[in-house]
């Protein structure tokens, strides 16, 4: 995706969505600090923000979020489901949904570029291009081991670590990534738009 990004095969992207619906989250945790800790969702998936930033090189400046508390499960979190309108300078928007409702795990990242829209579903490794002014779909497939997923993340940190590798957050990506979650919860609580502001306590 980020590729085709750089290689400007979509063109000048507009929009970008990551969803996520992950009930097993809540089945793993052992703190359970989800069903008392008021918008842990976006904590536990705040790297949804980061990987929008990162694939479109730009940082969000205001969101509006909306959430709800719905369904008949075991275990819960407040909210349990939650999207996430996020805004920047520019003719560009995003999205993130998480939801702890969805079973088995889908996850789903999209771009949406003036020539191209990008999806990927990171369950089967598909990757589908719809090419507007080709007026057709490709499908690709993907799919790698999800233990190589880890390996190559690990691989990326030691590298970071030991000075070969320019691919490591800097501080304040890191720091706009906080305070995105931020907004997000804040407007979660406020019903209105938060806006993105790194605050000095970081």
């Amino acid at each position: 995706m980020r590729e085709l990004l750089r290689e400007g095969a979509l063109g000048t992207p507009a929009f970008a969505r990551y969803a996520v619906g992950s009930y097993i989250t809540l089945e793993n945790s052992i703190s359970r600090y989800q069903q008392t800790t008021f918008g842990a969702a976006v904590m536990d998936y705040a790297h949804g923000i980061d990987l929008i930033a990162r694939l479109v090189e730009r940082s969000p400046q205001g969101a509006y979020a909306r959430g709800v508390q719905a369904g008949a499960v075991e275990f819960t979190s407040s909210p349990n489901v939650l999207s996430a309108i996020l805004d920047y300078e520019g003719a560009f928007q995003s999205e993130l949904h998480i939801d702890y409702l969805t079973k088995p795990q889908a996850t789903t990242l999209e771009v949406i570029g003036g020539a191209t829209c990008a999806s990927l579903d990171f369950g089967s490794g598909s990757l589908i291009l719809r090419r507007r002014n080709a007026n057709d779909l490709l499908e690709e497939s993907v799919s790698p081991e999800r233990d190589d997923i880890y390996r190559t993340q690990l691989a990326g940190f030691l590298d970071a670590v030991d000075g070969r590798s320019d691919e490591l957050a800097t501080p304040l990506e890191g720091l706009q990534s906080v305070a995105c979650a931020d907004a997000i919860i804040r407007s979660l609580t406020s019903g209105q738009r938060e806006p993105v502001v790194i605050s000095k306590s970081y």
